[in-house]
């Protein structure tokens, strides 16, 4: 009788370390460079938090055919967005446990913004203000 209270005391306290051991969350905050786009504007920014929160996302169709679809970012309710005075990058709180850097980036990229080492989709970037970025030499 005692082995087997013994052992059932081991279980429970494996299970209640199990538990009490595990993170819900890892909330960070990282900087994102968006390369050209005017961070400052808040119709901008407003955009910005869209992608990172509820943004379009390239899913492949069974068809081939890739279609933007609005998917929401993994954790997208912890994310809060500010911008960085003087220049062209935010501020991005983020819990870590659900998404990355990569992650973030990326949904920027595929709701029309250079974001990190991605490029914008073009045709994202085409439905988006020209007054929300920095003109380049090329325009």
């Amino acid at each position: 009788l005692t082995k087997f209270m013994s052992m059932k005391l081991l279980i429970l306290v494996l299970i209640f370390t199990l538990f009490v051991g595990c993170r819900v969350s890892e909330i960070r905050e990282i900087k994102i460079d968006l390369h050209d786009a005017r961070v400052e504007d808040p119709a901008c920014l407003s955009r910005i938090k869209y992608a990172l929160t509820t943004g379009k996302e390239a899913k492949v169709g069974i068809d081939g055919v890739t279609r933007f679809v609005e998917s929401p970012l993994p954790g997208a309710e912890s994310i809060s967005v500010k911008p960085v005075s003087g220049e062209n990058a935010i501020i991005v709180t983020y819990d870590a446990m659900t998404a990355g850097r990569k992650n973030l980036e990326d949904y920027l990229a595929q709701n029309g913004f250079n974001a990190g080492d991605y490029k914008a989709v073009e045709s994202e970037r085409q439905i988006l203000p020209k007054s929300w970025f920095v003109a380049t030499e090329k325009e």
